[in-house]
């Protein structure tokens, strides 16, 4: 109140000013974007990084899967009110929220004073057995994907379900093993099994979804070692083998290459996210958001009617603590872009940006003047932030960003497979074309040709994403001689 009532209302109105200065992504083209969108490599700031473990928690598993089912504990007006319970689908387990591995689950038969009978369907002998738990032990299932399940045929279509999606898993392994057998009997896969090219890339895409999903749950440097990645692997080496071995070789390559950067960019498309909802810091107005799509990414317009600001008061106080997170629904990545004005005293003001809830994984942090401000981009659709300045901090003019979402990085599941092609697939695809090609022909000049011009074109860019992982793919490519490539002038 004190300070209130100590400054008049045009100097609370600039304090709470909420305008922005910011140069928005566009479809511009610019050599010095090579150098000012390097994700905050040229700033030296600390970027997070996937660390060697992670522990496997429900906090984890719930930004990857979607819950196998939510829970309710059993009640004591539950057990007193048998009736309602007599036929419920319960667990034993002390969990709200179950995601993997399911633990014991029946329908309960019968609640007396020694506990709650469940009873189990044995799947090798088709018999019904019954066992009795605590009632402590016991939660019931009332909801499955937010599903309410009232009975037990309910339960058997949700195991039905269940039971094709793994059949669909097992499917494709003996697949891929059966590949692996015939190669090491020198059977051309291709010219024996009737079916399209098009349709092993398929199957490719399947699988590295599931060993990407896997790597997320266990991002150790031992990943490789699982069941999930060594059949990637197998399969990877047979693909790459049949382009190098088969008779329809060049098809399979082909098939690859189509979509992998070397489709003609179309800078604008309507976005299939969902209406975002942020934080209170946020402001957000307007229903329609048009996106831009460059390289697989697909971003939302960032115009004057849908922004997502952020802002501190201009200027800034002193002796000041606080923290706040940015949420963006349906989002696969966020990009933050700041004001042109943004100003810390670069001794005793900060503004750190974290990767998770305890605040210790760092994203980046900034102070000092507006030239150590840079934009940045983290997958997912979350973002935290703490500022906090001590006493001695001298007035400056604060800080202002704008988050903007963008989707298509990343799969994560069979579905998003089949609406198109996504950046780490592309990624992926090219990076195994030049493996495959390194020491064939120049029989992919023109393909080769098609996507350099890409790839300069996307670095070019300004504001676009992952531009060390573009650069990267660029390197390669122009250390490619079969590809044949006349080298830019970068002078």
């Amino acid at each position: 109140m004190s300070f209130i009532s100590s400054h008049s209302l045009a100097e609370l109105i600039d304090f709470t000013d909420d305008s922005i200065e910011i140069e928005h992504i566009t479809s511009e083209v610019s050599d010095e974007s090579v150098l000012t969108d390097l994700e905050l490599g040229i700033h030296r700031l600390h970027v997070a990084k996937r660390s060697s473990e992670k522990p496997v928690n429900d906090i984890l598993l719930s930004t990857l899967l979607p819950p196998f089912t939510r829970l309710q504990k059993l009640t004591a007006a539950n057990v007193l009110n048998r009736n309602s319970i007599f036929g419920v689908v319960a667990s034993v387990t002390d969990k709200t929220v179950l995601y993997s591995p399911i633990p014991e689950t029946g329908v309960i038969t019968a609640v007396n004073p020694s506990g709650v009978t469940l009873s189990f369907l044995n799947a090798n002998s088709g018999i019904l057995e019954e066992d009795t738990f605590p009632a402590n032990q016991i939660s019931l299932h009332k909801y499955r994907l937010l599903f309410y399940l009232s009975n037990v045929k309910q339960f058997r279509g949700v195991t039905g379900r269940i039971s094709c999606v793994l059949i669909i898993k097992f499917i494709r392994e003996l697949l891929t093993c059966l590949m692996y057998y015939q190669q090491s009997q020198h059977i051309d896969v291709l010219q024996q099994w009737p079916t399209e090219a098009s349709t092993f890339v398929r199957l490719f895409q399947y699988m590295y979804v599931a060993y990407e999903n896997n790597s997320s749950l266990s991002p150790s440097q031992h990943d490789h070692m699982s069941l999930v990645g060594c059949l990637f692997r197998i399969l990877q080496n047979c693909m790459i083998y049949e382009v190098n071995h088969s008779s329809r070789g060049a098809e399979l390559l082909r098939a690859f290459e189509i979509g992998t950067w070397d489709e003609q960019i179309q800078p604008y498309h309507h976005s299939s996210l969902s209406q975002t909802s942020v934080s209170s810091t946020l402001s957000s107005h307007g229903t329609d958001v048009t996106a831009r799509t460059h390289g697989c990414l697909s971003f939302a317009a960032v115009q004057t009617d849908n922004e997502y600001r952020v802002h501190s008061l201009h200027p800034c106080l002193q002796r000041t603590k606080y923290y706040d997170r940015v949420i963006i629904p349906g989002a696969a990545g966020l990009r933050v872009i700041f004001d042109k004005r943004c100003s810390l005293d670069l001794d005793a003001a900060s503004l750190t940006f974290f990767q998770d809830e305890q605040h210790t994984d760092v994203i980046a942090r900034f102070t000092g003047d507006a030239s150590a401000f840079c934009s940045f981009t983290v997958r997912g659709n979350a973002l935290r932030f703490l500022y906090e300045s001590s006493y001695s901090a001298k007035p400056t003019w604060g800080y202002a960003f704008i988050v903007e979402p963008f989707e298509n990085i990343r799969w994560t599941g069979d579905i998003e497979v089949l609406q198109g092609h996504c950046f780490d697939w592309s990624c992926f695809a090219l990076d195994l074309i030049m493996d495959i090609c390194k020491d064939t022909s120049d029989k992919n000049r023109d393909y080769f040709g098609c996507v350099l011009k890409n790839l300069l074109l996307y670095v070019r860019t300004v504001g676009m994403p992952f531009k060390s992982t573009v650069i990267r793919l660029l390197t390669k490519l122009l250390s490619l001689r079969c590809a044949g490539l006349q080298r830019p002038d970068v002078r």
